[in-house]
């Protein structure tokens, strides 16, 4: 409330007849022009006021003074409830040692609040009814302090205590006022201040007179006692004696030192001449005092308080942050992070020879454990060998050094630290570490030496033992539009985007250089153009060697006969792949091929008639064939060498475990490949199938992977594990989303729809609810999580089923579900516009459901679910005929294969437990060639079990954001996520 309008709000201080000197909140009035102000309302005992509206400031103010009201006082300090009793037994005691600190609290934290806005204060007089503009107090934002005067004559002391402010000595009398005892806050004049280093009732006596007389006999012991440890606290004028100051140079010392709570600090201290002072310490200056006769001298021994600024300062400016007192940590340890040894002890050492350039002393009281601190470097060089890499060098440090193999074996025992012949702890700080760590992991102990696969390149350093035209080649993915050059085959059919030209690029790069890779680009990129445009630029560069090798042959061959005998053994080698993929997609490879590369010739391995000849693989471009028949033909397959293995939809080898996995890698080839568009569905796991795939080896053993990498990553312990394991996987994967390639791809609009229960479904969800906790939860102690899961995994998905319409699980049910009502009512909406739609749910009862009711509204439609047998035939429908305009999917049934850009809105009936498969979905309508915006909508039943499982999903993201794709939030069922779940 501003203080110009007609009536304002205000506090007056006045000073009550038991609890002292009191803010009261009262609304004002102006009396015409005059700077007087009649009482409209007092607020006191009122928690609001109708006839003007509060600022929150001012509400907060409100509510503060009427904290000490005598109602809540009662309330508070009284098992009286009749205010008149509590008042006629109201001790002094009570009220100076209780009441009146309680009410001081409360004055503080108005006076701060008053010093940030415009709310003004008023000094009261009980003898009038109005408020004056000569009246109003100032609140003073600086701090007082105090000065103690001595006065000393052969009749003794005379002391006093006066305020000063901004250098003013302010002389206190009866004018003056204690507003609160501590802290300390007085009214001098016109104006409210905090006084610092003391509280209100050394004040008091000054009120009332000038100083306070110490006759001569007791001056004595006056100067022994008082006199002198004011002086070592607080800043005094004297007279008749003296006082003199003793400088002397302050020496820093930093000790490594533990406190209480296990916490390994820095200490600082500074030391004059035999006095140590901790830092950031206003402990009390070192006094003597001495007597020449009756007159007193006192030596004063000064804190050069900016040299210590001066010297904390350097302190920190080294990297180390202020904890509290004297106390300090590294950068590496701020809070919530307890604060490590290994951490202090590496930033004195490298900081040593600076602090002691600075004046430090350094030492350690730690007991029992002596860390090493001083120089120390990582020596790290490489050298090439046929196979890969060699590491040579280690650790220097003061006094020797530790080879690269010594370090591996201490670091396998879990130590972060050497231990040293003279019994120190040389720890190793965090970036050497980072660079060897990964090293040790996937390194391999060769005659005495650490030796690297090439596939490890991204571990190796820049170092002048290394060819750099190697290791540029090596490094050159990380520039791919400077590869892409103008190299595309004859004959391909299509003009490819700037990301599919650095794609093609990419797949040359790990031909070239004897990888494996993932291609791993978002649905709807053209992963597949991509790759057939790589295999048809392949079978022209293998010609033009074959060529190349035949003109260099014609120098040494002697007859036109030869020759051409050459030739045609080149001619009748093809270089063959084989392309393994779930059959749903079988149709749209064999599509994709002749559209786009007609050149190459394609075999279907598939069905019961596939040939059983391996020779007969030889005479194809590319075979075809299903993840199923490569199980059942492992064995026949790999007895052939093809040119390259890939393996779309490659998740389907996720699992280390499965034949699929084993299959693929015994099949005999020089190049391998996967394409995907979710590596990681699950875990980490995934990845680390695929890559093994590609890269036998790259990372590592499964069950160290799992050590090292997965179970840290998934429990996220720090970035250090991620960083290094996108490190070395980054020149195999490749990946554009679609918000990267956003000019080429129109924008997909995601929302999601709230929808709340009706009366009747929400009895059944809260029904199946609780059955949920009697008969799954309560015996879930007893009989073990295992024992349960499948009761546990049909309970959650009858919540789901109910959240979408009770109808899915009782036949019987005739009520109404929210989300289905509103569904349907946006089919409508979304039809009558003109538009198509994808419905997919992974209930099909639930798309029966939907069926049903635009059956009802004569809504043409199409539906596709796990039985239909149709498929090819039921999409062409859809993209083709305009007056279809919705097309309903189970989830399962269209995850791969479907190339649906004529819908332009994707409606997901209910989250599904695997974020990827919702993505699939979206992905049907938003593909390349879609010329229209895409409006996705997932539909949520509100304080459901649905609710729940899109957080999860939103939560357990960031390990899908991080390492490729998306994963599966309900991997790890628990208690604690079940209990979630039902909360």
């Amino acid at each position: 409330m501003q203080n110009n309008s007609q009536i304002f709000f205000s506090l007056g201080l006045s000073e009550h007849r038991l609890w002292g000197f009191i803010f009261v909140p009262y609304l004002l009035e102006r009396i015409g022009e005059s700077p007087i102000y009649k009482i409209v309302e007092n607020l006191h005992g009122k928690d609001q006021t109708r006839t003007v509206e509060l600022s929150d400031t001012e509400k907060q103010l409100l509510k503060l003074v009427n904290e000490y009201n005598e109602k809540n006082l009662v309330k508070l300090f009284s098992k009286q409830k009749n205010q008149k009793e509590f008042i006629a037994q109201l001790t002094p005691e009570l009220q100076a040692t209780t009441i009146r600190p309680y009410i001081e609290r409360r004055i503080v934290k108005c006076l701060e609040l008053l010093k940030h806005c415009n709310t003004p204060l008023y000094q009261q007089s009980l003898k009038l009814s109005n408020f004056y503009e000569e009246e109003r107090l100032i609140i003073e934002t600086t701090k007082a302090n105090t000065l103690f005067s001595f006065d000393y004559n052969e009749e003794g002391i005379k002391y006093s205590l006066s305020v000063t402010f901004n250098e003013e000595e302010l002389k206190l009398d009866k004018t003056s006022a204690i507003i609160s005892n501590s802290p300390c806050l007085i009214k001098w004049d016109k104006r409210l201040m905090i006084v610092e280093d003391t509280d209100g009732k050394k004040l008091r006596p000054f009120l009332l007179k000038a100083f306070i007389a110490i006759s001569a006999s007791a001056s004595r012991q006056y100067f022994s006692s008082f006199v002198l440890n004011t002086i070592k606290s607080y800043p005094v004028r004297v007279t008749g004696f003296a006082i003199s100051s003793e400088e002397c140079p302050v020496i820093p010392s930093v000790s490594l030192e533990e406190t209480i709570e296990g916490r390994s600090l820095a200490c600082i201290r500074f030391h004059y001449n035999s006095h140590a002072y901790f830092a950031n310490s206003k402990t009390d200056s070192v006094v003597s005092l001495n007597f020449d006769g009756d007159i007193p001298h006192y030596t004063r021994l000064e804190r050069n308080y900016n040299r210590e600024k001066e010297l904390l300062e350097y302190f920190e400016s080294l990297g180390f942050v202020h904890v509290e007192g004297p106390y300090y940590q590294t950068l590496l340890d701020v809070p919530p992070k307890l604060p490590k040894l290994k951490n202090l002890a590496l930033a004195i050492g490298e900081s040593m020879k600076k602090l002691q350039e600075a004046g430090f002393q350094v030492n350690s009281k730690l007991n029992g454990i002596k860390p090493y601190l001083g120089y120390q470097e990582l020596d790290l060089r490489f050298t090439t060998t046929d196979e890969g890499f060699k590491a040579i060098g280690g650790i220097k440090f003061n006094g020797g050094s530790i080879g690269l193999l010594e370090i591996k074996v201490l670091l396998e025992k879990d130590h972060d630290y050497i231990p040293l012949p003279s019994g120190q702890r040389l720890y190793i700080n965090d970036q050497d570490m980072e660079r060897l760590r990964p090293m040790f992991f996937f390194g391999r102990e060769e005659e005495g030496e650490l030796r690297l696969s090439r596939h490890h390149f991204q571990l190796v350093d820049n170092s002048s033992d290394i060819e750099l035209e190697e290791i540029t080649q090596l490094r050159s993915f990380e520039n791919l539009p400077q590869l892409v050059g103008n190299t595309l085959p004859v004959g391909l059919n299509a003009t490819l985007r700037s990301y599919q030209l650095e794609g093609f690029a990419w797949l040359k790069y790990l031909q070239m250089n004897r990888f494996g890779g993932c291609l791993a680009d978002d649905m709807g990129l053209g992963k597949t153009i991509q790759t057939l445009a790589f295999l048809l630029w392949s079978k022209q560069n293998i010609r033009q060697k074959a060529e190349m090798e035949l003109t260099a042959a014609t120098v040494t061959q002697p007859t036109l006969f030869q020759n051409t005998q050459v030739l045609e053994e080149r001619e009748g080698k093809k270089p063959t792949s084989l392309i393994v993929m779930p059959t749903s997609l079988i149709h749209s490879w064999k599509a994709e091929v002749k559209k786009f590369t007609p050149n190459l010739t394609i075999y279907e391995h598939t069905g019961i008639n596939r040939a059983r000849d391996i020779q007969r693989l030889g005479k194809y471009d590319i075979i075809l064939t299903t993840y199923g028949v490569l199980r059942n033909d492992a064995e026949m397959l790999s007895k052939f060498r093809f040119y390259y293995v890939i393996l779309d939809e490659s998740q389907m080898i996720k699992n280390p475990d499965s034949k699929g996995y084993r299959a693929a890698l015994k099949l005999n080839t020089e190049n391998r490949l996967v394409v995907t568009g979710t590596p990681i569905e699950n875990s980490l796991n995934d990845l680390w199938a695929q890559m093994n795939v590609i890269n036998r080896g790259i990372l590592g053993n499964q069950k160290v992977f799992d050590e090292q990498f997965s179970n840290s990553i998934n429990t996220g312990v720090t970035a250090f594990d991620e960083k290094r394991l996108k490190s070395i996987i980054a020149p195999f994967i490749l990946r554009r989303t679609k918000d990267e390639v956003a000019k080429d791809l129109p924008a997909k609009i995601e929302n999601i729809v709230y929808c709340d229960m009706s009366e009747a479904q929400q009895a059944v969800y809260e029904h199946e609810k609780e059955s949920f906790r009697q008969n799954i939860m309560a015996n879930l102690d007893a009989d073990g999580h295992s024992r349960n899961r499948m009761k546990i995994f049909q309970g959650l998905i009858r919540l789901r089923q109910a959240a979408c319409h009770p109808a899915l699980i009782d036949d019987g049910f005739c009520g109404n579900s929210g989300k289905f009502e509103e569904v349907v009512r946006m089919i409508d909406s979304v039809v009558s516009e003109g538009h198509k739609v994808l419905v997919f749910s992974s209930f099909v009862k639930h798309l029966r459901l939907v069926e049903s009711e635009i059956k009802n509204r004569e809504i043409p439609y199409l539906m596709l679910t796990g039985s239909s047998t149709n498929r090819e035939e039921l999409v062409k429908n859809f993209q083709n005929n305009d007056k279809v305009k919705v097309f309903l999917i189970s989830l399962k049934a269209g995850g791969f294969g479907l190339n649906l850009t004529a819908a332009d809105y994707v409606f997901l009936l209910d989250p599904w437990w695997n974020p990827a498969s919702e993505n699939q979905a979206l992905d049907r309508a938003h593909r390349i060639g879609q010329d229209r915006k895409v409006f996705a909508y997932r539909f949520i039943t509100s304080g459901t079990i649905e609710e729940k499982i899109l957080i999860l999903q939103e939560k357990k993201s960031k390990l899908a954001d991080t390492f490729i794709s998306s994963n599966n939030p309900l991997k790890d069922l628990n208690r604690d996520l079940l209990e979630s779940l039902l909360g």
